[in-house]
């Protein structure tokens, strides 16, 4: 069989129709074969010398007629147009009447053949009124109209026709029998055939229509993710730029000699500062995340001086908030997975698990199962609806935060912890219940025996005393209070600073200033990025450290910076996270 023609409808029934005409479309070059043979075989039955002419001219006809069926059924309407299928429909019944009339010219030979012929004649014409049901999928209209032009002369010259062998009797019972037994039952399986291939087609009517519609929901859903990641973006950009600059700002300040009255204000402008950017760090990871940006640096760990080192920092807060940290170790394994990613989790947990419970405890537990360590946070809070338990795991869902209290965070730390485990083939489960707390499970698979992983490194000490860089430093940003508070930082840790607003002025700088380090803002002005700035740069000065700032979490902005192979920070820069980057990037001279 031939491939259907792709044919598009409005409605189930125009469906349904332009179904059978494919169908019939389908069939055509199989039906045409199938009646040029059947009539063959009727002319060599019904064939005398003198009837030669005759029969040549009527198998000819029969021919032209299936040639006009067969280039009749090829012109099916292509598009969602209801009037050109209802014209289709009523064409494809008319050539119909045109192949059975033309077919049933056979039987003006019927009176002079024997009565064999006879019998022949009326088991092929039969055959091929049969035939007819599946080959128009039963419609109805058409089916009548090839069948009794077929049927019909049939039966009434056996009535009329007298036999050599068989009475007038019998002639008109065989008549009777083929008008009313053969055609009621013909006709009934061609109604019971359309009903079957209508409601077919119906459902798959539905199915398609109920498909395209998920499709357009699936592409609603991801344009407004994708709108969604933009506005974060935006919107973390557009915070952080003041942010970044009142940091700059306060470490300078902080770095300065003051009276205890101000001391203690800096200390609180910092407080707020380090929520505030807490909180975009969540936007950024979710960012990152969501960009395919994050590299797993997998390792074997152990995980008892994971939990270990995890405790010692959880502790003085738990015992702060009056809670009892509990650390429960039942193995001794080591897995291989990335440890700040996982490390990310678990503190992510840690301080959910903080954030929601008043009293009690929360426990740090882990022990193995078959070949498989399973790592929990458990604690004693308010716990989470069986209905809530999926929720949680959104963006800026919070099951007790109705009153969105910022200093409850922004909703985003469990919505995290699905995306890295995800990321790290963790399987993660939750198991909670109102008024009875919540247990969060991770399980790692075990590591192969090895030598003993590395100890995990204690977290430093802050230094009371900053330490002083002697840097030529080139500041690029297109902020004004940006530049100035840039200054004003590097100048107290010991460095000499200039500063641009773009690329042409940074390069008028560099005839007098030869950087040690270029800083600049990966957005300036119009198209220039910091990534274009630090090349212009490069290609006169050599390759000069670089460092990018960026208060912008777009994901194909993140990909930009990963691709450019230039390290980068985002805002607010802290004093400390400065620090950081100039004595990875510029080790301190003396």
């Amino acid at each position: 069989m031939e491939d259907r023609p792709t044919i598009h409808a409005n409605t189930e029934a125009d469906f349904v129709q332009t179904q059978m005409l494919a169908l019939v479309a389908g069939q055509s070059r199989t039906v045409f074969m199938g009646v040029m043979g059947a009539s063959a075989v009727l002319m060599s039955i019904g064939f005398q010398p003198s009837t030669l002419w005759w029969w040549l001219a009527w198998i000819a006809l029969v021919a032209l007629g299936q040639g006009v069926r067969m280039h009749v059924q090829t012109l099916v309407p292509s598009e969602k147009d209801p009037i050109a299928i209802g014209q289709s429909v009523r064409r494809g019944v008319a050539v119909a009447a045109l192949c059975g009339s033309v077919q049933s010219l056979c039987l003006a030979s019927f009176s002079s053949v024997s009565d064999t012929a006879r019998v022949l004649f009326t088991l092929i014409l039969l055959g091929l009124a049969t035939g007819a049901v599946s080959n128009s999928a039963g419609h109805f209209k058409t089916y009548l109209a090839y069948c009794l032009p077929l049927i019909l002369p049939l039966s009434v010259l056996w009535m009329v026709c007298d036999g050599q062998n068989y009475s007038a009797t019998t002639g008109l019972a065989v008549g009777a029998l083929i008008l009313v037994c053969v055609t009621a039952i013909l006709m009934g399986y061609a109604r019971t055939a359309w009903r079957l291939f209508d409601e077919s087609c119906r459902i798959r009517f539905r199915e398609n229509d109920l498909n395209a519609r998920l499709v357009r929901a699936l592409d609603d859903a991801e344009q407004a993710n994708r709108a969604k990641t933009r506005f974060l973006a935006a919107a973390s950009h557009d915070l952080r730029q003041p942010l970044h600059a009142i940091s700059l700002i306060s470490a300078a300040l902080d770095l300065r000699p003051l009276d205890p009255e101000s001391k203690e204000i800096v200390t609180l402008l910092n407080q707020v500062t380090a929520s505030l950017s807490s909180q975009l760090d969540s936007l950024l990871d979710i960012s990152k995340l969501d960009a395919d940006v994050v590299n797993v640096q997998s390792q074997t760990i152990s995980v008892p001086q994971l939990l270990q080192q995890l405790y010692a920092e959880f502790a003085p807060l738990a015992y702060a908030k009056n809670l009892t940290p509990v650390l429960d170790l039942h193995t001794s394994a080591c897995v291989e997975t990335d440890p700040v990613l996982l490390l990310r989790v678990l503190n992510n947990l840690s301080q959910n698990a903080l954030k929601f419970t008043q009293q009690g405890s929360v426990t740090f537990h882990a022990h193995t199962v078959a070949h498989t360590v399973v790592i929990a946070v458990s604690d004693t809070g308010c716990g989470i609806a069986e209905q809530n338990q999926e929720e949680v795991f959104q963006e800026f869902y919070q099951v007790s935060n109705h009153a969105r209290d910022p200093a409850q965070g922004l909703g985003l730390g469990l919505s995290i912890v699905r995306r890295i485990t995800r990321l790290l083939k963790i399987s993660l489960t939750l198991q909670s219940s109102p008024g009875q707390g919540t247990t969060i499970r991770l399980h790692l698979p075990i590591a192969p025996q090895a030598d003993k992983p590395p100890a995990i490194p204690a977290p430093a000490a802050p230094d009371e005393s900053p330490e002083r860089f002697d840097l030529n430093v080139l500041v690029i940003d297109d902020e004004p209070s940006v530049r100035r508070a840039s200054q004003l930082l590097l100048a107290a840790l010991g460095c000499r600073c200039e500063v641009a607003h773009d690329i042409p002025t940074a390069q008028q700088h560099t005839r007098a200033f030869h950087p040690d380090l270029i800083i600049a803002d990966l957005r300036l002005r119009g198209s220039e990025t910091g990534i274009d700035a630090i090349a212009a740069l490069r290609a006169t000065l050599g390759p000069v450290p670089a460092l990018l700032i960026s208060g912008d979490t777009a994901p194909e902005r993140l990909t930009l910076a990963r691709d450019a192979g230039i390290r980068m920070c985002h805002k607010p820069l802290t004093m400390e996270k400065l620090s950081a980057e100039l004595r990875l990037l510029m080790p301190p001279k003396g």
